[in-house]
C-alpha cells in the first residue's frame, strides 16, 4: 500500500529534478521489494537441511574472515607474528598435503570473497545508481564482460596478495619468486 501511495504522489508532482529524484528512489525501492519477494518465494521452498548447511558455511566463513583479518594485522601491518605462516609450515612438516589444502582454502576463500565483491560492485554503486547488474537470465553481454574483466583483474591481485601474505610458507616457490622479485 505504501509503494502504491508513493507512486500516486510521484505522478502528481510537477516535472523537474525533484520528480526525477523521487522516481529514482521509488524505482530503487521497487527493485529491492521485487528482489526480496523473489528471495522469499525461493526461501519458502528451501528444505531445512539446506538452512543448516548455510549456517555451517556461514560460521566457517566468519572463522576464515577473522583468521584473514588477524593475519593481515599481525603479519602484514605490524609484522609481529607470522600467524598462519607458522601453521602452514608446521602442517607442511607433518604432512605436506594438509598444508596445501589449508593454503588452498585460504586462497580460494579470499578469491570467492573478491568475486562476490565484484558482483556486488557490478550491481550497484552505493546510494547512486546501478551500473552492470548481474541477474540470472537478465544480464546483458556488456555487463557480463565488464564483470568478467573485474574478476580477471581481481584474480591476479588475490594471487599476489596471498603469495605475499604467506611468504614464509611460499618461500622458494615460483609464485613467490615471481611476485617478490619481478613485481615488487
Amino acid at each position: 500500500d505504501n509503494l502504491v501511495t508513493k507512486a500516486k504522489q510521484i505522478d502528481e508532482m510537477p516535472e523537474g529534478r525533484d520528480k526525477a529524484k523521487a522516481k529514482r528512489v521509488f524505482e530503487r525501492a521497487v527493485y529491492i521489494v521485487t528482489k526480496d519477494y523473489a528471495q522469499f518465494k525461493i526461501d519458502s521452498e528451501v528444505k531445512v537441511l539446506w538452512t543448516y548447511v548455510k549456517h555451517i558455511v556461514g560460521i566457517f566463513s566468519v572463522c576464515l574472515s577473522i583468521a584473514w583479518i588477524l593475519q593481515i594485522i599481525l603479519h602484514d601491518f605490524t609484522n609481529v607474528s607470522p600467524f598462519i605462516n607458522t601453521l602452514l609450515i608446521d602442517l607442511d612438516k607433518t604432512f605436506a598435503l594438509f598444508a596445501i589444502i589449508f593454503y588452498g582454502i585460504f586462497a580460494y576463500y579470499l578469491l570467492w570473497a573478491a568475486i562476490k565483491g565484484c558482483v556486488r560492485f557490478g550491481l550497484q554503486i552505493p546510494f547512486i545508481f546501478r551500473i552492470h547488474p548481474m541477474e540470472p537470465g537478465k544480464t546483458l553481454m556488456s555487463s557480463f564482460l565488464f564483470n568478467t574483466d573485474m574478476v580477471m583483474l581481481v584474480a591476479i591481485v588475490v594471487t599476489q596478495f596471498t603469495a605475499t601474505t604467506f611468504s614464509g610458507y611460499t618461500n622458494g616457490t615460483a609464485v613467490n619468486s615471481l611476485f617478490q622479485t619481478y613485481v615488487k
